[in-house]
């Protein structure tokens, strides 16, 4: 199963073990088809779920795990992310992609290959991929229009226009 992360799992509603999640694509129709799923804790810790429900709640939804019926139990898994199979993933429009698609992909100027993703950090500004230069280390490229051109996630190419942010 290729796997992707989908949610942020985060505080605790209501007295049935209801948890409200954080759609990482902002939409959550996507999310009522999931029924298992694994909680990935920022510590390494890994926990397999299988989801009861998926209800609206105002612009977000609450989920409720099988085994977690209190509010306790269910606080447990807050702050985790939900890995789920890919074919439960947000529909992707013309021109976007899924980060977790960039690692792997080269960099390249022209027809130089300048250096592989190897990494992508969500900030609040904008997306860093960290990548592994050919002969100048790791760098960071902010994923920004001015810095980054054509973004092709099937081939594996990430096209850069201003090459002088790598060196």
């Amino acid at each position: 199963m290729e796997r992707i992360t989908v949610a942020r799992i985060g505080k605790t509603h209501g007295l049935k073990g209801y948890i409200k999640v954080n759609s990482f694509s902002g939409s959550y129709g996507h999310l009522i088809d999931i029924e298992e799923g694994i909680l990935v804790f920022r510590h390494g810790k890994e926990i397999p779920v299988r989801i009861e429900a998926v209800v609206p709640f105002g612009d977000r939804a609450l989920m409720k795990f099988v085994g977690y019926d209190t509010p306790e139990s269910a606080r447990t898994l807050t702050g985790g992310e939900l890995w789920v199979d890919k074919k439960h993933a947000a529909p992707l429009g013309q021109d976007e992609y899924y980060i977790a698609d960039l690692k792997g992909c080269s960099v390249i100027h022209g027809d130089e290959e300048l250096g592989t993703v190897i990494g992508v950090a969500e900030t609040g500004q904008a997306d860093l991929l960290e990548v592994k230069t050919v002969d100048r280390g790791f760098r960071y490229l902010p994923l920004k229009d001015e810095y980054v051109g054509r973004v092709d996630t099937k081939g594996k190419r990430i096209e850069l226009k201003a090459v002088w942010i790598l060196e």
